[in-house]
């Protein structure tokens, strides 16, 4: 090979190198856009947690201050009603007894009649 051959395989190659080198450099360029978006994106996420965060917040707030202190009237008066029944119930037995007591009052009356009735 003569030396000017030489130089243009040398040359063509250097073309070469170039061209590919051009190349890796645009595909660099287009990562780094990437990367840019990707950490736009990235402080968007972390903008959009700290607004759920804050959201969290509020919903803790408002199951503390309402939620709970309705539960507590709630329990208040299903304690309130449990009382009322038990008084219900003893009022029931009470109702039974006397009625018991009716019943036998009577029969007594009656029997003490008959007695009455028998001795005259």
């Amino acid at each position: 090979m003569e030396n000017n051959e030489l130089l243009q395989a040398i040359l063509s190659e250097i073309k070469d190198i170039k061209q590919k080198q051009d190349k890796m450099q645009g595909d660099i360029s287009g990562m780094q856009g990437d990367i840019s978006g990707m950490k736009g994106d990235i402080s968007n996420m972390q903008g959009d947690i700290s607004g759920m965060k804050n959201d969290i917040l509020k919903i803790n707030i408002t199951l503390e201050n309402e939620t709970n202190r309705k539960i507590d009237l709630m329990y208040g008066s299903h304690q309130d009603m449990i009382k009322k029944l038990k008084k219900t119930d003893e009022i029931d037995e009470t109702k039974s007894r006397v009625s018991v007591l009716e019943t036998v009052v009577t029969k007594h009356t009656d029997d003490i009649r008959q007695l009455k009735t028998k001795i005259s």
